[in-house]
């Protein structure tokens, strides 16, 4: 299936390089796919966007990482040093020139959080990931299945999260969200000003859409990451720091 449609008109770009230094836990990236499952999703939920995506940076002297979920290892998970699919956690940088590799064909957006963050705010962030590391994706069909019925404001009956879903649970859980209508009602472009009307909480709200322009693609195209055949990394302490599995 061709994408008719590989940029969204009239949004403002910005290097990665440029807003990097700015980006805080909690803003939202946002990418829209050329695949024909992205193109797929992005018909039955009606909107431009495939999939979300979270930004986690509990300390702003490191660089940031992105926090979601896929079917498969997107990069290294920076928590449990292992590759695996489900929720996971890796450095933002290198997880863009990946997914912006051709071969991958993701176009990448952000809308940053405008919100008064507090040390309390990035624990209950990193608390919610120590949980949730790891937690299936699910098949197609079940995604399409478990947003089919958050549109009926019921949760999802298993224990998967979807993209969008995961980021919304994980707003919930920052306090940043309701948890009625449950986190399965969300599709990737609630998430976006297309849709909008997030009901978020505590003052907060999401700026504009950027379209970001990734870091330059090295040399050689990256490789996706492999997870092992045999051997499994062993799950941290619900008192780890992503921050400190990254340094």
């Amino acid at each position: 299936m061709a994408d008719p449609n590989p940029l969204i008109p009239d949004v403002p770009s910005i290097k990665y390089d440029d807003i990097e230094p700015r980006l805080a836990t909690g803003d939202i990236l946002i990418f829209h796919g050329s695949s024909g499952i992205s193109l797929e999703i992005e018909q039955k939920t009606s909107s431009y966007f495939s999939h979300t995506a979270m930004v986690i940076r509990p300390d702003s002297a490191k660089p940031p990482f992105i926090w979601q979920t896929g079917p498969g290892p997107i990069a290294k998970d920076t928590f449990t040093h292992s590759v695996h699919g489900g929720a996971q956690i890796s450095l933002l940088r290198e997880t863009l020139i990946y997914m912006s590799n051709p071969a991958y064909g993701d176009s990448s957006y952000v809308r940053q959080l405008q919100f008064s963050r507090c040390p309390e705010f990035e624990i209950v962030a990193q608390w919610a990931i120590a949980g949730l590391d790891g937690t299936p994706f699910g098949t197609y069909q079940e995604m399409l299945k478990n947003f089919e019925v958050g549109q009926k404001s019921e949760t999802a009956p298993d224990r998967t999260f979807f993209c969008s879903e995961l980021a919304a649970h994980t707003y919930m859980l920052m306090g940043l969200l309701p948890f009625d209508p449950p986190a399965n009602s969300y599709a990737p472009g609630h998430f976006s000003p297309e849709i909008g009307n997030l009901p978020l909480l505590r003052g907060a709200s999401l700026g504009p859409l950027l379209q970001l322009i990734p870091p330059p693609q090295p040399t050689a195209a990256p490789l996706p990451p492999t997870a092992p055949s045999s051997a499994t990394a062993s799950t941290p302490s619900p008192g780890s720091s992503p921050a400190a599995a990254g340094s």
